[in-house]
């Protein structure tokens, strides 16, 4: 056997093994990649798009009450006058109760969520509002009908970590 087929054999076991790690690592593989207005996020696992315009998304998750609406509020860091607004709007409601106040807040982005339940929704489950600040761009979160709010933080987290600018279409 020639010396190149053995060189050819090595080549192809690297590429096959760079392959691999690629699509093992890729978050974008195997969940779809949603449009927000200038930006993109990856879909959490289990939900699909229910409608969109060109600024909002709404998720929902099949057999399940849960939906998650998403907003490009635009460009500047707001979020936490925001999220005071809401505050105090919440505290002066009588039919609603806070549960808790998060802050998430990370080198590229600041995540601050309220948990609450509408007592006025007769099948008041777990509520939360959220707004995201990342890449210079604030972003409502409305999650609605999770049963859990450890799974609201932690499809919040997700993305929250995948909304990234869309470098495809003007970032004015």
């Amino acid at each position: 056997m020639d010396r190149r087929w053995i060189l050819i054999l090595i080549i192809i076991i690297l590429a096959v093994c760079c392959g691999y790690f690629v699509v093992s690592n890729s978050d974008t593989v195997g969940n779809a990649i949603i449009d927000i207005n200038k930006s993109t996020a990856v879909l959490p696992p289990g939900f699909s798009v229910g409608g969109s315009d060109s600024s909002s998304i709404s998720l929902y998750q099949k057999n399940h009450p849960e939906k998650i609406f998403i907003k490009d509020l635009g460009k500047g860091e707001f979020a936490l006058d925001e999220i005071d607004k809401k505050n105090k709007s919440f505290s002066n409601n009588p039919d609603i109760e806070i549960l808790d106040n998060v802050k998430n807040i990370t080198e590229d982005r600041e995540l601050y969520t309220i948990h609450y339940q509408n007592y006025s929704d007769t099948e008041s489950l777990n509520l939360s509002v959220s707004y995201l600040n990342t890449y210079n761009h604030t972003f409502l979160l409305k999650c609605s009908g999770f049963n859990d709010i450890n799974q609201i933080d932690k499809n919040l987290n997700f993305l929250a970590e995948t909304i990234k600018p869309d470098y495809k279409k003007s970032q004015e």
